[in-house]
């Protein structure tokens, strides 16, 4: 009997040893939760222009996250090499998270941050944007040309512009004599940048180019540019004015419709290109049957006395191109069949 009154005992004891472990897991829950963040880099952050050195030195590898809780128990810095990560145990209130991006040599490409995330007992997920850039470049540019094509007063110039069009880097008036330059410039925060460069030769540019560089942290983005003297490499709104003389139309009318044989009629040229007006003067040359008519230099031909079927033409031009047209008319005149003076019948003794 007395065995088993101390199984008994043991038994409560276990029991009731037991539901305190699971009022204490119970409470547990209640006061940690866990969280995915899930990382969404700005786009337009790691495009391509001129890159900086290394392979894929835009591309993230990593990423480094810090957390801070509301009673002082901060997360330590935890790595991700995914665009995603789990976080278990978190203390149940408002949190505020920090992120970082690497690539694969360590360089910071990006910051983001989420602030005010409250953490609850059970599954939080929240998207972090990487919108922020940070750290410092070097960029060196080289720029070529033939030093044929310029003279001693040729001049080279070059500007560097942040997005906001500032310039934060300018080389102006320097001498194109030597066919080359090089722009090096250190301590660039990062970001974009846009660079222009130019030759210049009493007041007007002969040559020239424009681009997008991308500045990351402890990294040189270089290129190496040749200037083409006589075209400008950039996007250029051009508008062309066309200011030679265009092909002539036009036709050739009689004052007469049903010319009579001696009859006079009178030729006239008129344009049909009423919607183009020519450089300068119209001047005319008239022809009959392909032979020149010595003074038949207008808009119009008188003919006295017209007979059979002639070619009459006129070549229309200006001044400066007297052959940018011509017109054609034929005249036609058909006798009417007759007989004039017969001869008399022979008379027969």
């Amino acid at each position: 009997m007395k065995k088993t009154r101390i199984t008994l005992c043991t038994m409560t004891l276990l029991i009731a040893a037991l539901l305190l472990m699971s009022c204490d897991v119970s409470q547990a829950e209640k006061e940690y939760g866990t969280l995915t963040i899930n990382f969404s880099p700005e786009g337009n952050i790691f495009e391509r222009t001129v890159n900086p050195e290394g392979t894929a030195p835009l591309d993230i590898d990593y990423y480094k996250i810090r957390g801070t809780s509301p009673d002082g128990r901060d997360l330590t810095e935890v790595r991700s090499d995914s665009n995603s990560i789990t976080i278990n145990n978190l203390k149940v209130g408002k949190w505020d998270f920090y992120a970082t991006a690497y690539n694969a040599v360590g360089k910071r490409l990006a910051t983001g941050a989420v602030e005010g995330v409250y953490i609850h007992s059970n599954m939080n997920t929240i998207n972090m944007s990487l919108d922020t850039l940070v750290g410092k470049g070097t960029m060196n540019l080289g720029f070529t040309w033939a030093t044929n094509q310029v003279t001693a007063d040729t001049l080279f110039s070059f500007t560097l512009s942040d997005n906001a069009g500032t310039d934060v880097h300018s080389v102006e008036s320097v001498s194109a004599a030597t066919g080359s330059y090089t722009v090096n410039k250190t301590e660039i925060p990062a970001g974009f940048y846009t660079f222009q460069a130019s030759l210049i030769h009493d007041g007007v540019q002969i040559a020239g180019y424009t681009e997008n560089i991308r500045i990351i942290e402890g990294t040189t983005s270089s290129a190496a540019k040749k200037l083409v003297i006589g075209m400008v490499v950039d996007q250029v709104n051009m508008e062309i004015t066309d200011g030679t003389d265009k092909e002539i139309t036009g036709a050739i009318t009689s004052s007469v419709a049903d010319p009579t044989v001696g009859g006079a009629i009178t030729l006239t040229y008129a344009l049909t290109t009423n919607s183009w007006q020519p450089q300068g003067d119209l001047v005319y040359q008239w022809y009959v049957d392909g032979k020149q008519i010595e003074g038949a230099e207008s808009a119009t031909l008188d003919i006295t006395a017209v007979n059979g079927i002639t070619r009459y033409d006129v070549i229309v031009g200006t001044t400066d191109n007297p052959a940018l047209g011509s017109a054609t008319i034929d005249i036609k005149i058909i006798p009417t069949p007759g007989i004039e003076n017969p001869v008399p019948e022979p008379v027969h003794e």
